[in-house]
């Protein structure tokens, strides 16, 4: 009888476990929930924004971010994504905040990206905390490739984002998110720099506008 009980019991937490996972897959695929567990970022829940305009995208937005090859083979090399994901070249995606815009000036220092003579503290480390050697893409420099630059708001001491391997393109931006569930983490690089609306509510801002730019490389106005 015990045995009985004892088997029962394990099936029934294995049942469990297995309606969660699938429960995770549908919500993944059905409503576009992506899982974050890096510290770069808030770690929790993040939805896709289906309210947004994804055809532009701002300063302080959220975004999931398909890296560009050579970059995504370094990073499923040192660990820093997952080897299989849904990018286009099967390598797992980036949570991370945009900081800069095409029509932005940046200059990339040892201890700071800055954008606009607006200064992030953003460390460049040729060592990762588990010993392992970080490659830079880039070098440091006033004049940096003009793109979207990506910063981990949430840890700025040890994010892996676009201080090693610079600036992406539109089309590595895949969607633009918002946290549904986070629980590790409340941090943000640029909160004046949010889709901030104007006074009446609807209308944006001058100031919120020059911060978009669509993907087409021209300014949103």
């Amino acid at each position: 009888m015990s045995f009985s009980v004892h088997n029962r019991l394990g099936l029934y937490f294995i049942a469990i476990a297995v309606l969660v996972l699938l429960g995770i897959y549908l919500a993944i695929k059905t409503f576009g929930v992506r899982i974050n567990v890096s510290d770069s970022m808030p770690m929790g829940l993040y939805i896709i924004d289906h309210t947004s305009d994804e055809h532009v995208i701002a300063r302080g937005d959220l975004v999931e971010v398909c890296l560009p090859h050579k970059v995504a083979v370094e990073g499923i090399a040192k660990g820093y994504i997952d080897a299989h994901g849904h990018c286009a070249d099967g390598s797992g995606s980036l949570i991370k905040e945009v900081i800069a815009l095409p029509v932005d000036h940046v200059q990339l220092t040892s201890s700071q990206i800055i954008v606009n003579q607006k200064a992030y503290y953003a460390p460049s480390h040729d060592i990762s905390l588990s010993g392992i050697p970080i490659t830079h893409f880039i070098k440091p420099g006033n004049n940096q490739r003009y793109g979207y630059w990506l910063y981990g708001a949430n840890s700025p001491d040890y994010s892996w984002d676009s201080r090693y391997f610079g600036a992406v393109e539109a089309h590595n931006i895949i969607h633009i998110l918002k946290p549904l569930w986070i629980w590790s983490g409340a941090k943000a690089a640029n909160q004046g720099d949010k889709r901030d609306k104007g006074s009446n509510g609807n209308k944006e801002s001058k100031e919120s506008k020059e911060n978009k730019i669509n993907r087409s490389g021209e300014q949103y106005a």
